[in-house]
């Protein structure tokens, strides 16, 4: 008598097909998105962890590295800043420095010898900085043969560069050598530097820079300016707070020739007659200006009423502090018309006593800066009133 064994096809069958599948399938390979990965560690930026990261492996070290580079801020904060700007652009621009500025430089290779610092501007007014971060350098030896490979990468990669407070006289000399290489630059922000010259200034100007800040660069003119309008049609950011001899000239064509700028600053202490209504009223008309610093400047009701009637609702923050021409006349018209208006600074404009103008600013939640003077006799008519009015300042 014979047995037959039955098995089961189906289920054999099965089993065998996929075996062979996964004998066949090669070994899975990670995938490598260099974009994905600059994307993941600009946040990783704001916690001051990217040097751990450049420490797990050659693709992540280029990765961070390159995000590391976008934005170079030297601050005055830190100990001989502008020595660790000269080392920079000893390795960025391979500039040698004079004989008797001579220091020991950075190899760009040891990354591990950049640190990073919270920077918190408390000095500026009638402007908005937010908190950034500071690439601060050492400057151990420096082996020109030992310079790092991805050198063009990271000149290419910067975005952002700062200097801030700079006292000395020999800033145009490494400044231009870095502008050599920087010609990818969307910010750039020089911060009181009292040496800094237009010739600099000009070696930077490409059309790729949005955001540009001179603030307290006293020796900056209508020359520099004139030919970041005929350059820069992406602008949008332009701060040239306590730059005297800027004027109506390069204004003018600033306004003409930058559609897209939202935020201007030409508040002064000294030569107000040089920004006029010439100007402001070009930049109302022909710009999507939100921010508008004109303190010290010019200015007549003129003025004011023509940029309330052109940029009404677009127009948020406003200062005229120390324009003594303004009256009455001029709060009735940014009352009526600018109606999204967040900040509105007046202090010294004493031929301004509308104190009931003041007080609907104030009930709509507007910002207010007045002096003392100002702020007493508000005060005091809002009492003879029956009302009750407490005029809030900006945060700087």
């Amino acid at each position: 008598m014979s047995v037959v064994v039955h098995s089961q096809p189906d289920d054999l069958d099965v089993q065998s097909t996929v075996l062979d599948i996964y004998s066949n399938r090669s070994t899975p390979k990670g995938v490598f998105l260099p974009e994905l990965l600059e994307q993941i560690f600009e946040h990783v930026a704001l916690e001051n962890s990217l040097h751990a990261c450049m420490l797990v492996c050659r693709d992540w070290h280029t990765c961070a590295a390159r995000v590391l580079w976008q934005k170079v801020v030297f601050e005055d904060t830190q100990v001989n800043h502008f020595e660790k700007f000269e080392d920079f652009a000893s390795v960025f621009a391979s500039w040698t420095p004079p004989l008797h500025t001579f220091r020991r430089l950075l190899p760009l290779c040891d990354m591990g010898a950049f640190h990073k610092f919270q920077h918190i501007d408390d000095e500026c007014t009638n402007c908005d900085h937010d908190d950034s971060e500071v690439l601060a350098l050492q400057a151990p030896k420096l082996d020109q043969d030992a310079v790092s490979p991805n050198i063009e990468s990271y000149r290419r990669g910067l975005r952002y560069l700062s200097l801030r407070k700079v006292k000395d006289n020999t800033i145009n000399e490494p400044l231009t050598a870095v502008a050599r290489y920087a010609r990818q630059l969307t910010h750039i922000d020089m911060y009181i530097c009292d040496y800094l010259a237009d010739t600099t200034v000009m070696a930077f100007i490409t059309p790729n820079l949005t955001n540009i800040s001179f603030a307290g660069c006293h020796q900056i003119t209508d020359i520099s300016i004139s030919l970041i309008a005929q350059s820069c049609p992406k602008l949008v950011h332009l701060d040239l707070r306590a730059c005297g001899a800027v004027s109506d000239v390069s204004i003018s064509q600033i306004a003409q020739a930058c559609p897209r700028l939202r935020h201007l600053n030409v508040g002064r202490i000294r030569e107000g007659r040089r920004i006029t209504f010439a100007s402001i009223k070009l930049i109302a008309e022909l710009t999507n200006v939100a921010v508008l610093g004109l303190a010290g400047c010019d200015l007549t009701d003129q003025c004011i009423e023509v940029l309330a009637h052109a940029r009404g609702s677009g127009l948020e923050r406003l200062s005229v502090n120390n324009c003594h021409k303004l009256t009455n006349r001029s709060i009735r018209k940014v009352l009526e018309h600018c109606q999204r208006l967040s900040v509105f600074e007046m202090k010294e404009c004493h031929l301004i006593d509308d104190w009931e103008a003041i007080t609907e600013l104030v009930q709509r939640q507007v910002l207010m800066t007045l002096c003392d003077q100002q702020n007493r006799a508000c005060v005091k008519w809002a009492k003879s009133q029956g009302k009750s009015v407490k005029v809030r300042a900006p945060i700087k």
